[in-house]
């Protein structure tokens, strides 16, 4: 057995580094106030805690305020009163809200897949669930902000119109339109994110799902418009 040589130079020992790979966890973030500016971190924290966490909140709130916007669309309080209004979009809201972010996330999935993807069913409900945060805050927002504003009328049909009520339209229609952009960008982001390409293919993902929607809309559209013609 060869003895060690006291005289021979140290050899260098290499320590290795750690380095930090797409696998390492993000740091914790409260989803409440990340999701308007830090959505990539924020739909990572949501995956690794729970991805349905904020799930039946947000898209209650959805589901309620596209009840409130159709009820004003249609006049439904000229057959309810303003309670019956607003009692039918608590009720109701929910249930609409879960079942259309289910089908919704169930076509932008299969869209992302075909992209490169690789989200499960439960992390692309999240991307969409959390993405739309903005969008729904500020269409939420703006429906109060006109309910107060309007009462009853908003959902009457023979509401009179002044200056102070035009104005307040106009306001109203500038938040939804900017928290829908956000909204956008966001859930292009959260989409990204969990289905590890950039958010540029999120938007194309969302594009794709939404030709998915809207080609049998048109084809069943056009078909019964040449059937009674």
């Amino acid at each position: 057995m060869e003895s060690p040589n006291p005289y021979q130079a140290p050899t260098e020992v290499t320590v290795p580094v750690p380095v930090a790979s797409e696998s390492t966890p993000y740091d914790p973030i409260n989803p409440w106030n990340g999701i308007w500016l830090q959505p990539r971190r924020t739909i990572r924290t949501v995956v690794e805690m729970r991805p349905t966490w904020g799930m039946v909140p947000i898209a209650s709130a959805y589901g309620i305020g596209e009840i409130l916007d159709n009820a004003s669309e249609a006049s439904l309080g000229d057959r309810l009163p303003l309670f019956g209004v607003l009692l039918t979009a608590i009720a109701l809201g929910p249930l609409v809200g879960l079942i259309g972010l289910h089908i919704y996330a169930f076509i932008i999935r299969f869209a992302s897949v075909w992209l490169g993807g690789v989200a499960d069913f439960d992390q692309v409900r999240a991307a969409i669930v959390w993405g739309q945060v903005p969008s729904i805050a500020g269409s939420l927002t703006s429906t109060v902000f006109l309910l107060l504003v309007f009462g009853a009328g908003l959902f009457r049909s023979d509401a009179e119109f002044s200056d102070t009520r035009l104005v307040a339209t106009i306001i109203a229609g500038v938040v939804v339109v900017a928290s829908s952009i956000w909204g956008l960008i966001t859930m292009c982001h959260t989409l990204g994110e969990v289905s590890h390409f950039s958010a540029w293919r999120g938007l194309g993902a969302l594009l794709l799902g939404g030709l998915v929607i809207l080609v049998p809309i048109l084809s069943i559209v056009v078909f019964f418009a040449f059937a009674l013609s």
